[in-house]
């Protein structure tokens, strides 16, 4: 099968900069390569807009009240819920004094409700 793989690693570890925190647990971080970002992007056909600016002038943009499937584009702040909430789906329970850096992999979502529904499940822990 030719394309881009069905999983990407993600790295649970300490947390030091340059890294998402891992909500449930303080001083864990998940590192993850950038271009994550634009694969999910692609096929999710969301627009990734980078650091969440609450400060737009654009109604509604991050409005709870927006139902996922009408929702266009992704944030820094739903990635970060989503990798919450597939780590919590996949019962990968982080959260040891000892933590020794652990490469996992994570599913891409099949699609944008699957998507929606992680980031909403990994929401609850933040």
């Amino acid at each position: 099968m030719q394309g881009a793989p069905d999983v990407f690693d993600v790295t649970v570890c300490p947390l030091d900069q340059g890294q998402v925190p891992f909500y449930g647990e303080k001083g864990i971080g998940i590192a993850y390569d950038s271009q994550v970002l634009t694969e999910l992007a692609r096929r999710l056909q969301l627009v990734y807009l980078g650091e969440e600016n609450l400060n737009t002038e654009m109604c509604f943009l991050h409005s709870p009240e927006v139902r996922p499937e009408f929702k266009l584009s992704f944030t820094l702040r739903d990635f970060t819920d989503f990798l919450n909430g597939a780590l919590l789906e996949q019962e990968i329970l982080v959260g040891s004094a000892d933590l020794q850096p652990e490469t996992l992999s994570i599913p891409y979502p099949k699609d944008s409700d699957v998507f929606w529904n992680l980031v909403a499940a990994g929401a609850v822990i933040r």
